[in-house]
């Protein structure tokens, strides 16, 4: 456990080191309209109203969509980096930092459970490198700097943590799903996919 907290602590600390200058960037793009100029970020309660109202998500009501996790997200962002201290958007850039953080963390945690699954030695090594390669990944990049790209972010988040609960217990850690059977029909239906 001590092992794989210090992990999290690396992935955070190199989150924070490598986009920690995206901290100076304002806002551009449509997270003027959607972040900035935004009133309804300015508080979180009541919740509800970010899943019924599709204007929550912007300043110009003709651009409205329903995304209500990024708004909700934005809103407790805007409260904790007031709480804080933090300009506006030196705070919105430190909560996407801190999701990239997330999602690496998240990346090393399937990585385990995946290996152990598998048996795979020196487990520990190889999700810390597969954590730092999607940390340093454009698919987290782009988002830490764009502040409305924290959706990606929160998707892969969400996605990564849910992609070992499908079959959590059909699987202990040392088994080797080598069935013939589950092996054969696996093979059938990856050979039944369309081409590209």
């Amino acid at each position: 456990m001590f092992k794989s907290a210090l992990a999290a602590a690396a992935l955070v600390a190199v989150a924070l080191l490598v986009y920690g200058s995206s901290l100076r960037n304002e806002y551009h793009l449509d997270s003027v309209y959607r972040v900035e100029l935004n009133t309804e970020l300015d508080r979180v309660v009541p919740i509800t109203r970010f899943f019924t109202d599709p204007a929550t998500s912007t300043a110009i009501s003709t651009l409205s969509a329903y995304r209500p996790l990024l708004p909700l997200s934005l809103a407790i962002n805007r409260q904790a980096s007031k709480s804080l201290g933090l300009v506006d958007s030196a705070g919105m850039h430190l909560g996407n930092v801190l999701l990239g953080g997330a999602l690496a963390i998240a990346a090393y945690c399937l990585c385990l459970v995946l290996q152990c699954w598998w048996a795979v030695p020196r487990a520990r090594g190889q999700a810390l490198i597969v954590g730092l390669i999607i940390l340093v990944h454009p698919v987290c990049a782009v988002p830490v700097n764009y502040v409305c790209g924290r959706d990606l972010l929160l998707a892969l988040v969400f996605m990564t943590l849910a992609s070992p609960s499908h079959d959590r217990d059909d699987h202990r850690p040392g088994d080797h799903p080598e069935d013939p059977a589950a092996l054969e029909a696996t093979s059938r239906s990856v050979a039944d996919l369309p081409g590209p």
